[in-house]
């Protein structure tokens, strides 16, 4: 961006950032600027007139596809599929904007949405929830589901022992959910134990309620570490 500075004073810092690791990551990495963040923050007023369009392009990558955990058992669900993830929307000092999940907030709003739910990002940003040339029209989004080796003894009547502190429950949900309802059919299933760690019980205990209904089954136990 150094040459398409509009003056030599700009440059010089343009210069600098891009010669420099630390000074880079220190003005710009740390604060997490997007492209026109950081050409505004050290714009001094300034107008970028001399960029040409298809250095934009070149500096705007593709997203890549976000994976999550399948938080669901599709011996419960077999036409529903539940992720669990946390929407991020974090202060970061030093930086003048709010730096956001970028697939968590789009779900979001997308929620808020199909819910009828008037309340606007308390940010001012916006979504385009209806993808390019309406493609989604606010309701369908773009997903596949990708094959796992992760998952449950083929044998029931084995017992299990799961960790997953946080939003890393997520795939152990499915599981409990799935022998939960083995249970409830009549088979054989082994002791299931979750460890499930969080920092406060009273904000983020996920799936608290959830939890204490799926355990109520015998030979199961429960030990929240919150």
């Amino acid at each position: 961006m150094a040459q398409f500075s509009p003056n030599e004073q700009i440059k010089a810092e343009m210069q600098k950032i891009g010669s420099d690791k630390d000074y880079f990551h220190s003005k710009v990495a740390s604060k997490h600027y997007n492209i026109a963040q950081f050409l505004e923050a050290y714009s001094e007023g300034n107008s970028w007139d001399n960029i040409p369009f298809s250095i934009f392009i070149e500096g705007l990558h593709k997203i890549q596809p976000r994976y999550y955990s399948i938080s669901s058992s599709s011996l419960v669900q077999p036409k529903k599929i539940s992720i669990t993830a946390v929407v991020e929307s974090v202060e970061v000092p030093g930086a003048p904007h709010v730096v956001k999940g970028v697939t968590t907030n789009y779900l979001l709003a997308l929620k808020q949405k199909q819910h009828g739910d008037p309340n606007p990002d308390p940010h001012g940003l916006d979504y385009a929830i209806t993808g390019p040339r309406n493609k989604y029209d606010g309701i369908h989004i773009p997903v596949h589901v990708r094959h796992s080796n992760f998952k449950l003894p083929s044998d029931p009547s084995k017992p299990i022992i799961m960790v997953g502190p946080g939003t890393g429950v997520a795939p152990f949900r499915g599981f409990i959910q799935e022998r939960a309802q083995m249970a409830r059919n009549g088979e054989i299933v082994g002791k299931t134990i979750l460890f499930f760690g969080c920092r406060k019980q009273d904000e983020d205990f996920i799936y608290e309620k959830e939890w204490e209904v799926s355990f109520d089954i015998p030979k199961s136990h429960k030990h929240p570490a919150c």
